[in-house]
């Protein structure tokens, strides 16, 4: 094991004092320098260094070291907007992501190979556009078809990932979904909520394979790629080209009601829409169209007007648990719901365990547990 700062505990703590870099560097008498190396990691300060931070922000040693080993869960949210992701939020999907540890034997087939990934995956315009035709290409969707929900499901699940459908509701910071992967087994958990709307809902699928795709990428380079890849797999560049011939032969006015068209029958945002059209008028040196307050604020009361994944699913009522596991089950794969039912049998684990894997009330996890293990 290596020991490691906690930059994200460390910067949340700053933020929430009204600190910045300089101010810590001045309080623990060291250069901006060396506290900016501190916090991108090029760095770990000396003991008592360690103990000067503390001291500063109000932590204890457990809060600033943490253990660096092979079995710690990866997570990755995909937030509202710009809200932003917690300490709280990590450790939690951190701990969710050891639970799911233990259940990984228990999940039915052999994992003896990993699909095939994509071998340089790269940011650029035409990279992008190849890889995503590519994918459709084995999606066996031509190039302008609107992909179905389905195919991006089986998609994941060809990939080899483990899908988790939760009723989360419009959560205030993560709307749509949870990604975990869990190093020990190689194995990669994804959580959806079907409490989204049906075309957030769409893109965080494709994002998803994006990330599967290209696991030589993390962090920002890893969201910048599979944001691009989604936009792309969703609304390819012939697409684009023919919303763009359209609006520049249309008055302004007629504008928003073409890009509605196209979201509509793809069933996906308009912003998507807009920002596939002026990407491929940038990279092919055509006009480009404004994306502006008014385009968004219209945009946010379109959206609305999709239903929710859940609605779709269950209808207007609220399933019961062994709807839920049954239909959720035949949609997203039945793989989790098996092996929890088996770890639930073999462990005498109880509702408790559902609650915390799941992130939801008790009395949900309760039914749930009734079904499973009755």
């Amino acid at each position: 094991m290596n020991r490691h700062l906690r930059i994200d505990v460390i910067q949340e703590t700053l933020a929430r004092l009204g600190m910045n870099n300089s101010d810590l560097a001045e309080k623990v008498n060291v250069s901006r320098t060396i506290v900016s190396q501190w916090l991108s990691s090029a760095k770990i300060p000396r003991p008592r260094n360690l103990l000067k931070i503390g001291m500063a922000l109000g932590l204890n040693s457990q809060d600033l070291i943490a253990e660096a080993a092979q079995n710690v869960p990866e997570v990755a949210f995909r937030k509202k907007g710009a809200r932003k992701t917690t300490a709280e939020h990590i450790q939690q999907a951190r701990d969710m992501g050891q639970m799911l540890t233990t259940l990984a034997p228990y999940l039915p087939g052999e994992r003896l190979v990993h699909p095939p990934v994509l071998r340089n995956p790269q940011v650029g315009y035409d990279y992008i556009q190849s890889a995503a035709l590519e994918i459709r290409r084995r999606l066996k969707v031509s190039q302008v078809e609107p992909i179905k929900f389905e195919v991006l499901i089986n998609a994941l699940i060809d990939l080899d990932v483990v899908l988790i459908p939760v009723f989360w509701g419009d959560r205030e910071n993560h709307a749509n979904a949870l990604h975990v992967f869990t190093p020990c087994n190689k194995i990669t958990w994804i959580y959806v909520n079907l409490d989204s709307r049906i075309h957030d809902f769409k893109f965080w699928l494709a994002h998803e394979i994006g990330h599967i795709l290209s696991p030589s990428l993390s962090g920002i380079a890893g969201e910048d790629f599979s944001e691009l890849f989604a936009q792309a797999l969703l609304f390819p560049e012939d697409c684009a080209r023919a919303v763009h011939a359209e609006l520049t032969a249309s008055p302004d006015r007629d504008h928003f009601n073409t890009i509605i068209r196209y979201a509509e029958k793809h069933v996906i945002s308009p912003i998507t829409v807009l920002k596939a059209v002026n990407e491929f008028a940038e990279h092919h040196g055509g006009r480009t169209f404004p994306e502006d307050k008014a385009f968004y604020a219209a945009t946010t009361n379109f959206n609305k007007n999709f239903p929710t994944v859940s609605s779709g699913l269950f209808g207007k009522g609220v399933p019961s648990a062994g709807e839920y596991i049954r239909i959720s089950g035949k949609i997203f794969g039945k793989t989790f719901f098996q092996a929890l039912s088996k770890f639930l049998s073999e462990n005498e684990k109880g509702a408790g365990y559902i609650q915390s894997v799941l992130d939801i009330p008790l009395v949900d996890a309760k039914a749930i547990y009734a079904e499973l293990a009755g």
